[in-house]
């Protein structure tokens, strides 16, 4: 069991992330997976959802909690112009966005987002507003530097394999059916259909190879 830092705020956020409404309509109102860590002198709560392309993270201390995302993206792959341009879109990004801040991390300059919130006033409402910024500016992330086509495709993979893994760790049709109907907010027809497709390809890779008789060459 992990020994936490700040025995108050983060089971009381993590209940937050967890308690969530799939047909909310909203990202932050997800039932998002949560793990939790300690460093000694932080907690970390991270959290993802299958639908959702990044994982994010709360870093709780005594008095502050911060919603952050390490993107990924290292500045230091792009030529010096095209840096610049991505250096102003993220300029633009912080006076879009209220209670967060669009910085470079680490000795590669890895774009990153962080909001700050005061644990001595935080409410949900609070921490469901600052978390709906992060999880839209990830999103701009992702068109200001121009990578809507991968990350298309990477959300397009997820749930195909969400359902293989589940299958593959013996769930039935009901209660992978129940999965993305409630946790990811699916219709029970868009549900059937995923489930339809991933029972195909899941045949398609067990489908034993048919052999012909060695013998027949022998005898014509």
């Amino acid at each position: 069991m992990v020994k936490m830092i700040n025995e108050k705020w983060t089971p009381k956020i993590k209940k937050w992330l967890e308690q969530g409404n799939a047909r909310a309509g909203k990202m932050e109102d997800l039932p998002w997976d949560v793990r939790l860590e300690s460093d000694g002198t932080h907690d970390y709560l991270f959290f993802q959802h299958p639908i959702v392309l990044y994982s994010y993270a709360v870093k709780i201390d005594g008095k502050y909690a911060t919603i952050t995302l390490d993107t990924g993206i290292s500045t230091d792959m792009f030529d010096t112009d095209r840096r610049m341009g991505y250096y102003r879109r993220m300029l633009i990004m912080n006076r879009k966005y209220n209670m967060l801040r669009v910085s470079l991390k680490g000795d590669e300059d890895v774009v990153a987002i962080e909001s700050d919130l005061d644990l001595s006033s935080l409410s949900e409402r609070e921490f469901n507003n600052a978390l709906h910024n992060v999880l839209f500016a990830s999103y701009d992330i992702i068109r200001n530097f121009n990578m809507d086509e991968g990350a298309l495709k990477e959300l397009e993979s997820r749930i195909p394999k969400v359902i293989e893994d589940m299958m593959a760790k013996g769930s039935d049709t009901a209660q992978i059916k129940e999965f993305l109907t409630v946790k990811i907010g699916m219709d029970d027809a868009e549900a059937s259909k995923w489930i339809t497709m991933a029972e195909s390809v899941r045949a398609q890779k067990h489908k034993k190879p048919s052999h012909s008789d060695p013998t027949q060459h022998m005898f014509g």
